[in-house]
């Protein structure tokens, strides 16, 4: 969106063309050598693996990813956009990255060849590309200009993530190269099946809820095909972490790392598509940032559904005032109540301080209950809360 004054609407304006141009989607088959090149490479490396953004989503290669995964033993990982492409599948080991669970990261110690599908390497999929560091890492895209924008790779491939996927899987059969023995994914499967249920030690109780916790209550109670939109915040390892998406339904608005933009975008995905709810997940502060568009969902009728895990501060100022041995007290704030004033903005609204609470949520869902806004209290100091609450005494 571009906001102008308006009397400049009522200018004349000459001048040059844009010099140049977004990049044309590469058509076309993908140049056989280079798919051979990556099948050398694939082939002979010690310990594989795929990785598939938002552009394998959009291309519907999630079958021709795992075909080729099962054909090279190889595991399969995706970024935060394409959160649970492959949920279910034995060779899925998760999201890439900082949200990997333990299994993963000791495994992407190991890799030594990756083949990126659809993914844009950005530094929250790299980590400013140290996860990249030792591997032969193989490209594929239908944009000319994603090679190397963010991270350098060694071998590029243009064309449509799926066609060149599914190119792979004809030429690897055509070579008749032996089957793998199943071996490393088995005992990748095998060892992410040995994880803790939960990975986490829950502090909910005595009034707060951990938010790890609430994500999970929330997504025994959404209804199957909802949209998922997050803000972005310390809040929102949660989300992104422990509630199950449908990764064509999911949105993170957050690339430039401004809050605040969750709701609105969620009343858009929830206007746009109202045969399934809209999940917003935001924290306390981004939610005071875009609260008052509740009301546009509640006059136009939308099937949203915001959750606000209220710990009462802004997460990132918390975490770094902390860590610098400053008093965290400026990063705290004693919001309106978001269920009150989401009921004064005319919605349906409940205030969650147990995770048993969850089950009022689950009887409203069933009511369609919508627009619906569901307060979660946190723990800010992330510990029991009668610790914190000793804590907060003593400062």
């Amino acid at each position: 969106m571009l906001d102008l004054p308006y009397d400049l609407l009522e200018v004349a304006v000459t001048g040059e063309s844009p010099r140049t141009a977004p990049p044309l989607p590469v058509p076309g088959a993908p140049d056989p050598d280079l798919v051979d090149d990556a099948l050398a490479a694939l082939l002979g490396s010690a310990r594989p693996v795929i990785l598939a953004g938002r552009g394998a989503v959009a291309s519907g290669a999630r079958d021709d990813i795992l075909r080729l995964a099962r054909a090279i033993d190889a595991p399969v990982m995706t970024t935060l956009l394409a959160k649970d492409l492959f949920a279910g599948e034995p060779e899925n080991l998760g999201v890439h990255g900082s949200l990997s669970h333990a299994v993963a990261i000791e495994e992407l110690g190991r890799v030594d060849c990756m083949l990126v599908v659809g993914a844009a390497l950005s530094s929250f999929t790299t980590d400013n590309t140290a996860l990249l560091a030792g591997k032969f890492v193989i490209q594929v895209d239908d944009r000319s200009g994603a090679f190397g924008r963010f991270a350098p790779v060694d071998l590029p491939i243009p064309g449509d993530a799926a066609g060149v996927v599914r190119a792979l899987c004809e030429r690897l059969a055509e070579a008749e190269a032996p089957a793998p023995s199943g071996r490393r994914v088995a005992q990748l499967a095998d060892a992410v099946q040995g994880l803790e249920t939960k990975g986490y030690r829950s502090i909910s109780g005595g009034g707060t809820v951990d938010m790890r916790d609430a994500m999970v209550r929330l997504a025994e109670v959404l209804p199957q095909g909802t949209q998922v939109v997050t803000d972005v915040g310390r809040f929102s390892f949660a989300a992104w972490k422990y509630l199950p998406v449908d990764p064509g339904r999911f949105t993170v608005p957050g690339a430039f790392g401004s809050i605040g933009l969750g709701i609105a975008t969620a009343v858009g995905a929830a206007a746009g598509r109202r045969d399934v709810p809209t999940v917003c997940v935001a924290g306390d502060g981004g939610a005071m940032m875009g609260l008052v568009e509740v009301s546009t969902a509640v006059r136009h009728r939308l099937p949203l559904v915001l959750v606000v895990l209220d710990d009462h501060c802004y997460g990132a100022e918390y975490l770094k005032l902390e860590s610098l041995g400053l008093a965290t007290a400026h990063s705290e704030v004693e919001w309106p109540g978001f269920a009150g004033t989401a009921r004064a903005l005319g919605a349906r609204a409940v205030m969650v301080r147990e995770v048993d609470e969850f089950a009022q949520v689950a009887e409203l869902l069933d009511e369609g209950a919508y627009p619906l806004v569901i307060e979660v209290k946190a723990d800010p100091a992330r510990r029991r809360p009668e610790v914190a609450a000793v804590a907060g005494h003593a400062r």
